[in-house]
């Protein structure tokens, strides 16, 4: 919500987004500085939500080496490909969940964002009132050939290049992810050409970490968290492995 001269206010909870084609050294060395005169002792990591999301559906789906991942965030959309356990492209357009709460505010006077997204929730499973149904299917009807005309274009443009996968995984905040999803796989896209399968896409949900992350018990872990915790106990993984492998090779060496 809007604040007037927010400067020298506490605040419980600070949420800042941003995105970046590409990270200069020097602005990863001022994020670094600035967040260290707030947190001294923090230890500071980068990473890239693709990267974080790739590492993760990698390794929950080992059995999947090509796939598309679709990360739907506030104001953008990201979709990457993945062939070979390797990402070959990424593209992003300027249209994510956002959009579609604004044009609800939009068409329905005296809605928050926080009313959309729960008639939005609502809608997509079928409990919302007739009158109120049909005045959702009709903006959300536009809404969503804006949002899915922009991702076959991606689609398009990546196919005139190699062979595409047919599996997407999506991943959207604000319990989102199973709307994109199903709008995505309605669309039925034969990026292959004519007779070849249409991409099917699947909601990535907190179901998918319930073996592997642990939330508070009655709570429901949200999804962009499990897939950090789960990404950072990879890399506590991969760092332990490292640093088994130099014991070894220094006790070989007669070091230790």
């Amino acid at each position: 919500y809007p604040v007037n001269f927010p400067v020298g206010r506490e605040a419980d909870d600070f949420e800042m987004t941003l995105f970046l084609s590409a990270l200069p050294q020097s602005l990863f060395k001022s994020v670094e500085k600035q967040v260290a005169k707030q947190f001294p002792h923090a230890v500071i990591e980068l990473h890239s939500a693709t990267g974080v999301f790739f590492s993760v559906l990698r390794r929950v789906f080992p059995e999947e080496r090509s796939f598309i991942i679709t990360h739907i965030g506030g104001e953008t959309t990201d979709v990457s490909v993945v062939k070979d356990n390797a990402i070959t492209e990424t593209i992003s357009f300027p249209l994510g969940r956002n959009f579609v709460v604004r044009r609800l505010m939009d068409e329905i006077s005296g809605i928050t964002p926080a009313v959309a997204l729960s008639m939005i929730n609502v809608h997509q499973v079928g409990d919302s009132a007739p009158r109120m149904s049909q005045k959702l299917q009709d903006v959300l009807s536009q809404v969503e050939a804006d949002w899915v005309g922009l991702f076959a274009d991606s689609m398009h443009d990546f196919a005139k290049d190699f062979f595409l996968p047919t599996r997407v995984f999506v991943l959207a905040g604000d319990n989102a992810a199973g709307t994109f999803a199903d709008l995505i796989t309605k669309q039925r896209l034969l990026v292959r050409g004519p007779g070849t399968p249409p991409i099917v896409a699947e909601a990535v949900s907190s179901s998918f970490f319930q073996n592997m992350v642990t939330c508070a018990a009655g709570e429901e872990c949200d999804p962009f968290l499990s897939a950090e915790i789960f990404f950072l106990g990879l890399q506590h993984e991969e760092q332990k492995k490292i640093f088994e492998e130099m014991l070894q090779a220094m006790r070989k060496q007669g070091g230790i």
